[in-house]
Parts: C-alpha cells; sequence; structure tokens
C-alpha cells in the first residue's frame, strides 16, 4: 500500500479511511498530536446567513 500523505487528509477523508482499513485511529491521532497549535493567530468574522432557502427550494422557487 501507498503510503498516505496524512498532511493532504481533512477530517472527512481520514475518517473514510479509518471505516476502510486504510488509516489506523492511531496513526491520525498521532498525526494530530503533532500539529502545532494556532489558535492564538485565529481572526474573529461575522457572516450573515440568508434564511429560508430550504423552504423556497420545497416551494419550487
Amino acid at each position: 500500500m501507498a503510503k498516505i500523505d496524512l498532511a493532504n487528509l481533512d477530517r472527512r477523508l481520514a475518517e473514510r479511511m479509518i471505516r476502510n482499513g486504510q488509516l489506523s485511529q492511531k496513526e491520525w491521532n498521532d498525526f494530530l498530536a503533532t500539529l502545532p497549535d494556532v489558535s492564538d493567530q485565529a481572526e474573529t468574522f461575522a457572516v450573515e446567513l440568508e434564511t429560508g432557502i430550504l423552504e423556497k427550494r420545497e416551494d419550487g422557487e
């Protein structure tokens, strides 16, 4: 089996690979433990979401 580049996986892909036996939970946890904590560099932002999108689709609009 080819070597998996864990840095190129997101959580969804990792979870799928764990379910399929292509990656162990321990390998994934060990990789996550090597990532630096950069939470102090996070920025706050505001998002305005449109309401009623699902209702519009159900009405055929």
